[in-house]
């Protein structure tokens, strides 16, 4: 079962805002666009580079927290909302699916991070090749030696890239017959050409997409309301078990391309894709919770005693519809 963290990838970015001189009601629509498209190119590349130095220094320097589906007892609680069976992870559900059980020929990875993923692909036997990308150059590097230390470097290929210029590159080739963004996409901001063009590369079988993804409030959209839950159990925890006395937001602001529209990937997804399967896991409660515990305090009895209470008071939110997901899964396939 994979447990891959919090960060499979880094993509593409750039600008969405009107100019900020202008009252947007004054501009004509079309001029709006314009001035998104030129915001983009000029702003795009700086955010990539930004994101990819600080990925690169994370791989350097570490960390101080706890990804929340870095623990076992939050993994099984997620699993049996996406898979049904707390040993099945996310992956492992989809790759033993009857419509992805037959391996495929050429798969694609955006955002890999180090890897796990694409390891996890060849060793169900789902994919006969994996290509593999991402923009931090020290993760590459960490992928390329994870999968030839499990006998893989022919089966997967890694490459320091960012979405955008990868696929305009591979819609002159043959294609994918599977594309997975894992923990990515929510660092993407143009999600319309990228999923438009992710769209246009899917020409074998089954020719699916797969998102495991953070579609929860974007970078700057969240309140107090969003941390309300979570915030009455992290005053559960002792002060010197706790990160600050106040909740924080979990968004790494130190990354420009963080959860740079979250909020919209569903609904730009609709726009080029039919959803075949959605499988929301939230997490509204619990990751909030454990982003503000330091790694040295995550394996205190108090804490684990808090976090497992967490769950208690999220499933009862899900089952009294009173949360939208942070989180969710989804299978796809392109519109034509």
């Amino acid at each position: 079962m994979s447990t891959d963290g919090p960060r499979s990838s880094r993509a593409e970015s750039g600008a969405n805002t009107p100019h900020a001189g202008i009252s947007a009601g004054l501009i004509p629509a079309k001029v709006r666009a314009l001035f998104r498209r030129l915001r983009r190119l000029a702003g795009g590349r700086h955010k990539v580079s930004s994101s990819a130095a600080f990925w690169d220094a994370q791989q350097v320097a570490g960390e101080d927290y706890v990804y929340w589906l870095a623990l076992p007892e939050v993994v099984r609680w997620v699993n049996r909302r996406v898979s049904g069976r707390p040993e099945i992870w996310h992956l492992s559900w989809f790759l033993l699916s009857p419509e992805s059980r037959t391996p495929v020929n050429r798969a694609l990875s955006i955002g890999c991070g180090t890897g796990n993923l694409e390891r996890e692909v060849i060793r169900h036997g789902s994919a006969q090749h994996m290509d593999a990308i991402d923009v931090s150059e020290r993760s590459v590097e960490r992928a390329k030696e994870a999968a030839a230390g499990q006998g893989y470097s022919g089966r997967i290929s890694y490459h320091v890239a960012d979405a955008v210029s990868w696929l305009k590159a591979a819609a002159a080739g043959p294609g994918y017959d599977l594309v997975f963004f894992h923990a990515s996409l929510h660092h993407v901001e143009n999600l319309e050409e990228v999923l438009r063009m992710t769209a246009s590369c899917l020409r074998g079988t089954p020719g699916l997409l797969y998102i495991d993804e953070y579609v929860g409030p974007s970078r700057d959209q969240w309140a107090a309301e969003h941390l309300g839950y979570a915030s009455s159990m992290y005053g559960r925890i002792p002060r010197e078990y706790r990160r600050s006395d106040f909740l924080a937001p979990p968004v790494a602001f130190d990354d420009p391309t963080e959860m740079i529209r979250s909020a919209e990937i569903l609904n730009v997804l609709r726009a080029y894709f039919e959803i075949l399967e959605y499988k929301p896991y939230y997490g509204n409660v619990v990751m909030p919770l454990v982003c503000g515990i330091p790694r040295a305090a995550i394996e205190q009895p108090a804490v684990r005693e808090v976090i497992g209470k967490a769950m208690e008071l999220e499933d009862f939110l899900i089952e009294k519809s009173l949360l939208d997901p942070l989180y969710a899964v989804v299978v796809a396939k392109p519109r034509r």
